[in-house]
């Protein structure tokens, strides 16, 4: 067990903790996933500690260059490395696979998530289940592509921003999109209600 930091280095860090954040914070702005931000975030902070302490134990004074500290932590924490352990790159969920094996992972498509969530339905009546497999492939399939990019993302449970965001139109536009494509499928099947 490593011996725990004077009360003094600690305090140091403390002060300078609302800094490094903030910095860390400006350094993340790009990761989409919030979770996957508050997590890196969380990482680089802890990165920045444990440096803190290594320079403050070798007589350095690191509270006066915290904010270039919060950069080069954001950096780290961001290509993967970790305060504690490293990430598994056998696991093919994890980011270091991807990075160094080639592996991707590709979320399922609506049609395959709309299906999945089918599986276990009682309450819809077979014949309906049965066409709903069978149709809403296939009419996802006639969508050009900027529809289908906007259909998936609503699928997932998106908000109308942030869908609007991303496909860099109006949150109108998306409303308008939703509306089309309902009655667009609706229009498909054959209903006319």
């Amino acid at each position: 067990m490593p011996e725990p930091p004077p009360p003094v280095v600690e305090h140091e860090f403390l002060s300078v903790l609302p800094r490094v954040r903030a910095v860390v914070r400006f350094h993340l702005r790009h990761v989409r996933c919030p979770h996957r931000r508050e997590e890196t975030t969380s990482e680089a902070v802890a990165l920045c500690w444990v440096w803190f302490v290594g320079l403050a134990r070798r007589g350095r004074q690191p509270h006066t260059f915290a904010t270039r500290l919060a950069e080069y932590a954001a950096r780290a924490a961001r290509s993967g490395r970790r305060a504690c352990g490293s990430e598994p790159v056998g696991d093919v969920s994890s980011p270091a696979c991807s990075r160094r094996k080639g592996v991707r992972l590709t979320p399922l498509s609506a049609a395959d998530r709309l299906a999945e969530s089918l599986h276990d339905n009682t309450r819809t009546p077979v014949p309906d289940q049965v066409q709903f497999r069978l149709d809403f492939p296939a009419w996802v399939g006639s969508l050009a592509e900027a529809k289908r990019r906007v259909l998936d993302r609503l699928l997932a449970g998106e908000r109308t921003a942030d869908v609007a965001q991303a496909a860099g139109v109006s949150a109108a536009r998306v409303s308008q999109v939703r509306a089309e494509l309902r009655a667009d499928y609706a229009r498909f099947c054959g209903d006319r209600g």
